[in-house]
Order: C-alpha cells, then structure tokens, then sequence
C-alpha cells in the first residue's frame, strides 16, 4: 500500500468515495454533490492511499491545529489497514498531536481510533449530529 499527497487527478475518485459515504451515512447532509470535497477542504492537505495503483482512501488534514477533518476508506477496502496507514501518514506530517471529531452513533468509527490510541477529550453531545472530539494520546501500532 502506497500513501502519497493527492494530485488533482485523485479528486474524481476521492469526491465519489465521500459522495457515496455521505449519501449512505449523512443523513444530516442535505444534498450532497461531487463537488463537495473541493469545496470542504480548502486550505487543507490531503493525502491518498492507493493499492494497486488505485485509490482506495484518502485523509484531509488542517495542518494548522493538525485536526483530521476527513477519513474515509472506499467501502470494499475497508477493514484491510488503509485508515492505520492514513492516520500514520498524517502522524508524520503534524505539528501537534491528531485531534479529530467522530460522530457517536459510528461505532466502528469509533471503535478504530480508541484501538489505535484516540481518546475522547470532549462530548460535544448537542452539535448536529452528536459528536466526540478525539486526541491521540496513545498510538498503538507497530
């Protein structure tokens, strides 16, 4: 697996992963377009992980705070390291240790920061939708 800075011609895959995942899981998101991800992620780094040459995930950090503002793994990739990978890359390039938010009913969202060392330090229960904000405090991998 390969993790590099996205170029302009990752975007149509990586806007059709976010696409699909919000539609699928944002149910908040009113109408959500392909041109969405350029559009949310300016004045960000984005990063890509391929196999086989092919994108399979991407990350979206504010380099700034270091806040990982997007994560997200093509569906038939998931569960095969590409968001350890991603989060390890974004490691590398931030100034301060990773802060993100993760919606509380995505369990296994959840689930896979606090295996990989993330702890909530706030529960922003009233935002829409109910959110926590993660630190990673303890990473845990080789």
């Amino acid at each position: 697996m390969e993790v590099r800075v996205a170029t302009k011609r990752d975007l149509p895959v990586m806007a059709q992963i976010y696409l699909e995942d919000r539609q699928r899981y944002f149910s908040w998101v009113l109408n959500p377009q392909l041109t969405d991800l350029v559009a949310e992620t300016k004045r960000e780094r984005l990063i890509v992980a391929l196999i086989d040459d092919q994108v399979v995930g991407f990350a979206a950090l504010y380099e700034l705070i270091s806040f990982v503002h997007l994560l997200f793994v093509a569906p038939q990739s998931q569960q095969q390291g590409v968001g350890l990978v991603l989060i390890k890359a974004l490691r590398r390039m931030a100034r301060e240790p990773l802060t993100l938010k993760c919606v509380q009913r995505n369990s296994s969202a959840l689930a896979f920061y606090q295996q990989i060392g993330f702890v909530i330090t706030k529960d922003n229960q009233y935002a829409t939708p109910p959110n926590f904000t993660l630190k990673l405090v303890h990473p845990d991998w080789n």
